[in-house]
């Protein structure tokens, strides 16, 4: 599909509400109904099969980021070797003595290891 953007200032802030079906599988005979005759489904059907949606981010157009975003997301580390681990692992430590052995058990260099950060050693 292929979207000719007219005057995107004015668009962009016209457009407040979402204009995607969610869940079109589940809702296939409502779509399919009226919708058949026009060939494109009405800005209001759109809003009936959202209706359910629990999720801010899914019923609007967001303007901002949301205040939760992000919440539920762990805080990891970069190891070096491409992977990642988590950040819990160094701050549920102890000691900075600790906490550098868990870098040292898992070969992470010492620029990606967190232990000087979390204990704020070298920051002054």
């Amino acid at each position: 599909m292929v979207f000719k953007r007219k005057n995107e200032a004015k668009l962009t802030l016209m457009a407040k509400e979402a204009n995607l079906i969610i869940s079109p599988a589940s809702d296939e005979d409502a779509i399919n109904g009226e919708n058949l005759k026009s060939g494109f489904v009405l800005a209001s059907s759109v809003k009936n099969l959202n209706s359910s949606l629990k999720q801010p981010e899914y019923k609007t157009i967001l303007r901002e980021s949301l205040a939760s975003a992000g919440e539920d997301c762990p805080k990891v580390i970069y190891d070096g070797k491409g992977g990642w681990m988590g950040l819990d692992w160094f701050a549920s430590q102890p000691t900075y003595e600790a906490c550098m052995k868990v870098c040292e058990k898992n070969s992470i260099s010492p620029q990606h290891c967190p232990c000087n950060a979390l204990f704020n050693i070298g920051q002054e």
